[in-house]
């Protein structure tokens, strides 16, 4: 490890001093830290992750210590410190939603391997982590209500809007690529009585939602701002696509709208299906749904009882309580007895699309066979990318590579990108005979490749370049990622392939330089991992 940090070593007193300044003791004997993933020396970024999990391990510890993790890739830090220390993993979301990338699966797939218990959080996440770990559980988000209950001034931003009487519909929450805009323009153009406040940090371009005069975007708030905001909504929205993300997410707002005693409209969020009453909780599958929705619940008279009901059967209280006990032992993992309960949850809910593809992923687990036609055909008439990727996953991991291929023809709606998005999240599991088809297909089709020279969408363009590198065309394959590393930089974060073979590219012009620079980025994402090792090797004698 020494050998490959450069200028081979650092003074871990910077380490220890960022420990000692972040180390915060929330309780008696309950501790949080923010991670230290990289320092600066002689102006290059240095990963010191390792050297961090080890520094804090001696500072508190190894007796009575256990570690809470919610980050997948840390497992390579983790792997550093004694196998003695218990790692508790909290999995709050569907990890390679974010990034697509293999590495980041097969990360998880060992930091639950490795965890003495794993917390999952929706139904979803149960049902695809438990078998990897026998300790596997289910404790759901929840809400503090008592701190949404006290006396609250609403904030002036909205006091004029309260003063003039007008509706506003209110949303909490980071606005992202998981926050459906033209689901809300569509609505807000709709109800031009009405104001659609946004209160959450943005990350993503909202000049369209900018254009629209009864949208109006607050940005970031403290959190101890939250209740006020809330206390001037009517009425909390949760206007989210349905992504791998969202479809694998348990909501906070969801509770927090509850414990503010707001009638919430959303989008059709499996986790959220059990409460939906068309009363005071309405999920909608579009812009003519919400509309109708948001003003069914303005003119309904409010439950608070039903709220607060919600809230206090929710409480962030009983969850902790439940989490001691899963530490303690106290509690035996019922995991039929959980996947049954889900099962009749989803059953309860059929007919919309979403849950009967979950329904019957659930029955795949021990029988595919018995539902694959079902699944196929579901696949087949569904617009959602989500449903058919899914679909392909389950053929090709249980040994139906040809169905799982000819599924996902780009003739039937999805991209070649995606298809080898999937082979390559399976590929370990792929024959030679399918590799050998993807490859023809990508590089003798001109409609396959042109769909991706097409496609605007950088992470496409990205992939095009990943196919061409393995397959075919380096040189083309290699001067259009440093073409779009120009335009778009972070790229780079999460792709093992790109790094690798543009160091491998950058070391045979004997530009060490820039060798170094991928490189690094490359160590980051794998580790001591032997080729990475193996590539710096030859490196270091230029550098």
């Amino acid at each position: 490890m020494q050998e490959l940090v450069v200028n081979k070593s650092y003074n871990t007193e910077i380490i220890k001093n960022y420990i000692n300044q972040t180390l915060q003791k929330e309780e008696e004997g309950i501790y949080s830290i923010n991670r230290l993933s990289s320092i600066t020396i002689a102006n290059q970024r240095v990963s010191v992750e390792a050297d961090f999990i080890k520094e804090m391990v001696n500072m508190i510890g190894e007796d009575n210590l256990t570690i809470f993790s919610y980050m997948p890739d840390y497992i390579r830090f983790l792997n550093k410190i004694s196998k003695d220390i218990p790692i508790i993993y909290e999995c709050v979301d569907e990890h390679t939603g974010f990034n697509h990338s293999y590495a980041t699966k097969k990360l998880e797939e060992e930091m639950i391997q490795r965890s003495s218990v794993v917390i999952t959080t929706a139904d979803t996440l149960f049902t695809r982590k438990f078998k990897l770990n026998s300790r596997t559980y289910l404790v759901k988000n929840a809400v503090n209500p008592n701190y949404f209950s006290n006396e609250t001034a609403i904030p002036k931003e909205l006091s004029d809007i309260k003063r003039e009487n007008k509706i506003i519909i209110g949303y909490l929450g980071a606005i992202a690529n998981w926050f459906d805009k033209e689901l809300l323009i569509e609505v807000a153009k709709k109800n031009e009585h009405m104001v659609f406040v946004l209160v959450g940090t943005i990350y993503i371009d909202v000049s369209d939602l900018k254009e629209v005069e009864n949208i109006i975007l607050l940005g970031t708030k403290a959190y101890d701002e939250v209740p006020s905001y809330l206390k001037a909504f009517d009425i909390g929205m949760i206007p989210f696509k349905m992504e791998d993300i969202i479809i694998n997410c348990n909501p906070i707002k969801f509770y927090e709208y509850m414990a503010a005693n707001l009638p919430t409209i959303a989008t059709p969020i499996p986790e959220l299906m059990e409460y939906h009453d068309g009363k005071m909780i309405i999920l909608a599958k579009n812009a003519d749904e919400f509309s109708d929705g948001i003003n069914h619940l303005f003119n309904e008279k409010i439950s608070l009882e039903y709220m607060k009901k919600i809230a206090n059967e929710n409480s962030w209280a009983e969850r902790v309580e439940k989490i001691d006990q899963i530490i303690q032992g106290n509690l035996v993992p019922e995991h039929e007895q959980l996947l049954f309960r889900i099962e009749n949850k989803y059953n309860k809910y059929r007919n919309i699309e979403i849950i009967d593809y979950l329904s019957l992923e659930i029955k795949a687990l021990n029988n595919l066979n018995g539902v694959k036609e079902e699944l196929i055909q579901l696949a087949k008439k569904s617009h959602s990318r989500y449903i058919k990727q899914q679909t392909a996953k389950l053929l090709i991991k249980n040994n139906n590579y040809e169905e799982g291929i000819i599924f996902l023809n780009p003739n039937e709606s999805l991209s070649e990108w995606e298809i080898f998005k999937i082979y390559n999240n399976n590929n370990n599991r792929i024959t030679n005979l399918i590799k050998a088809k993807l490859k023809r297909y990508v590089l003798e089709h001109e409609e396959a490749r042109q769909i991706l020279e097409d496609d605007n969408d950088i992470y496409s363009q990205v992939e095009l370049a990943t196919i061409l590198m393995e397959y075919g065309d380096i040189k083309y394959a290699l001067e259009k990622l440093l073409f779009l590393i120009k335009s778009e930089p972070s790229i780079l974060k999460n792709s093992i392939v790109t790094n690798y073979y543009l160091t491998i590219y950058f070391l045979n012009k004997r530009n060490y330089k820039q060798a170094k620079l991928y490189w690094d980025r490359l160590f980051v994402l794998t580790g001591e991992h032997k080729e990475t090792i193996k590539i710096y090797n030859f490196l270091k004698h230029g550098l």
